[in-house]
């Protein structure tokens, strides 16, 4: 697979998605917060109050890691993305465009008031990406290595 069909795949999944585990760490201390996001391409966005744990964690340790993922019982099709990248908080000329994305993904958040005025955007930009796929064969993981466009890795 070349590393734009894999881009594609990943994007293509990340895209029909709605939730998404982030886990950040401080202090020695991980955290993981569940949260709904939107995405352009490979990066990730989600909105937060400014003053959670995991916004806090994020300005002191921008690693994070995500997961997107299915409630999967049956092993032989567990589908799912493992993204490592950095976290930063987004320039305010770029809000009105973000909650215009989350309104087209999450058209209830308006029924209930809209995203709160003193949230903020999280973006988590991907430095490295594994998808899993084992309806493709049973341990099947291609690796993108997004900043260096390094080769792709499979494990079986």
């Amino acid at each position: 697979m070349t590393q734009e069909k894999l881009e594609k795949e990943i994007v293509d999944y990340i895209s029909k998605h709605r939730m998404c585990t982030v886990a950040t760490a401080r202090d020695n201390q991980p955290s993981a917060s569940t949260v709904y996001y939107v995405n352009e391409g490979l990066d990730v966005f989600f909105e937060s109050d400014p003053v959670t744990e995991k916004v806090k964690t994020i300005e002191v340790n921008p690693k994070v890691a995500l997961t997107i993922d299915e409630d999967c019982e049956d092993w032989s099709k567990i589908r799912g993305i493992q993204l490592y990248g950095k976290a930063e908080i987004v320039p305010k000329n770029r809000e009105r465009r973000l909650t215009e994305l989350f309104y087209d993904k999450f058209p209830a958040i308006k029924k209930l008031g809209g995203i709160p005025e003193h949230h903020i955007f999280i973006r988590v930009k991907p430095e490295k990406v594994y998808f899993l796929d084992y309806a493709r064969e049973f341990g099947y993981r291609a690796i993108l290595h997004v900043e260096d466009k390094k080769s792709i890795i499979k494990w079986g």
